[in-house]
């Protein structure tokens, strides 16, 4: 804010109040950063967040628990982690709503998705202390699945080159992995060894030496050894069409498996009977402190809450939850309820 101001002043040859200096501090502090255009303000907004950094490390460590997949290696979700963190402590801090209109598309189409970041939920209202809202945690629920999806995308790649043998595949295939994300190298083949490329097993062929295209049904991108700057656009040309294609239609649901430690058959009740939703929150929850798995207080939690934000996803579904600070041990338990009750 300090910097913006700043150049304001200097730009305009003026002197700002303490009352425009204040809000120019609140606009940039609850505004959606999309990105930065270097890495000096990169470096520069994180230096002054180093708690938050270490927070959203910790963040994408319990998405990868909970997903079982890498998600700390994939840079933009870490960054974009980071930034919609920032960007929400504003809001919360100031209780500004954030209108979010795919929230109803993605209750209906993402349901895994939101399990899992609702467990998320938890630990960040906890840790920060604040109580995030319906629009919150679609944006959330919306960045994992692009995560998920692009982690489902990753390319297979052969590398032929020249008689010169592997010798200058390798080289060329640690230009390609050090220039190109997302990139899988599963062979590296002269051009004397193309009856072997045939039984590789592969998306796309990158080849030093002009060879037909598509070959045997993979397409090929064409390059110079030494990589130059418009091999690398043709070849992440080639991997935009490919990812497209294979991400296409592609649900969300079974991108991740179950932590099947969580549940237990003692825990799963058929034609549960019930007046309200309240009704049926309170009987779990005293099912669920008989067995020492949360305290008394975790209903009362679990009530507040849902009367805050109505946990219902849509499909006839509802994900309701208590503090975390009043489970004894973490546990997944299930209600099949013997009639339809209202609830979102």
């Amino acid at each position: 804010a300090s910097c913006v101001i700043s150049r304001l002043e200097r730009n305009y040859g003026i002197s700002l109040p303490l009352i425009e200096r204040d809000y120019i501090a609140y606009a940039l502090e609850v505004a959606d950063i999309q990105g930065f255009t270097d890495m000096e303000a990169k470096l520069f907004c994180q230096s002054r967040s180093m708690e938050l950094c270490r927070f959203t490390v910790k963040i994408a460590s319990l998405m990868e628990d909970i997903t079982g997949r890498e998600l700390k290696k994939d840079d933009y979700f870490v960054e974009s982690l980071f930034l919609q963190l920032r960007s929400m402590i504003g809001r919360r801090k100031y209780e500004l709503k954030l209108r979010n209109p795919l929230v109803r598309q993605a209750r209906q189409k993402y349901q895994d998705i939101f399990v899992a970041v609702h467990g998320v939920v938890v630990f960040v209202e906890k840790e920060l202390g604040i109580v995030m809202n319906e629009e919150e945690i679609c944006s959330l629920v919306l960045l994992l699945g692009g995560a998920l999806l692009r982690g489902n995308a990753v390319v297979d790649v052969c590398i032929i080159c020249n008689y010169y043998g592997i010798g200058s595949a390798h080289i060329l295939k640690q230009k390609l992995e050090r220039e190109i994300k997302d990139l899988n190298i599963v062979a590296e083949f002269s051009v004397r060894d193309l009856m072997q490329v045939r039984k590789c097993s592969c998306d796309l062929i990158i080849s030093a030496v002009p060879i037909e295209n598509p070959f045997h049904g993979r397409p090929v991108v064409l390059v110079e050894e030494l990589l130059l700057d418009y091999d690398i656009d043709a070849v992440e040309a080639a991997l935009k069409k490919i990812r497209k294609k294979k991400m296409h239609g592609k649900a969300l649901a079974g991108l991740f498996e179950t932590k099947r430690e969580l549940f237990s058959e003692e825990l799963v009740w058929f034609d549960m009977k019930g007046d309200d939703k309240y009704s049926v929150i309170t009987a779990m929850c005293e099912q669920l402190a008989d067995k020492g798995f949360v305290t008394e207080n975790f209903q009362k939690s679990a009530i507040s809450r849902e009367k805050k934000l109505p946990t219902g996803i849509g499909q006839k579904m509802a994900i309701p939850y208590g503090d975390a600070v009043y489970v004894i041990r973490s546990v997944v338990a299930v209600a099949f309820l013997e009639k339809e009750l209202p609830w979102s």
